[in-house]
């Protein structure tokens, strides 16, 4: 019996750190999903002009809610601080304001001109180490940055 369940701890010893490192690498996997796919709203918007003629880019509320047929999924609706929580991660999307500043969901404060060139969206993990390792950010180029996101 002792037998048994030395065996036993043995194997958990060696299947739960995996198990917990697979779980955050699809966290991650999906936090750049949805970093890609908030990307390629931005490009729709722009290109169709959905948000002004000026061709600026959309808040995260307007991308999945405000604009008449939102782009991105329902599960990125921001929270009143412009945060939305999906997958064991955190999103914001900032847009400069009239001043040149990041700001997050006040699209009246809106740069008219540098709205339709700059934009960013960062994702972090909700806890660190526990729903994820990096943090990621994404701009109008496309490209996918990351870092370790320390506790």
């Amino acid at each position: 019996m002792m037998i048994v369940l030395a065996i036993i701890v043995a194997l958990s010893a060696l299947l739960v750190p995996k198990a917990v490192s697979a779980r955050l690498s699809a966290n991650e996997h999906g936090a750049m999903q949805r970093l890609r796919a908030i990307h390629r709203a931005q490009v729709t918007v722009q290109i169709q002009r959905l948000v002004d003629e000026g061709g600026s880019y959309a808040t995260l509320s307007e991308l999945t809610k405000d604009l008449p047929q939102p782009i991105v999924a329902s599960t990125l609706i921001p929270n009143a601080d412009g945060i939305a929580a999906v997958g064991g991660y955190r999103f914001q999307l900032f847009l400069p304001d009239l001043t040149g500043q990041g700001m997050s969901e006040d699209p009246a404060n809106r740069h008219p001109t540098l709205g339709a060139v700059y934009w960013c969206a960062y994702a972090w993990p909700d806890r660190a180490g526990a729903t994820g390792r990096r943090a990621f950010v994404i701009d109008a180029n496309g490209q996918i940055l990351h870092t370790r996101n320390k506790n």
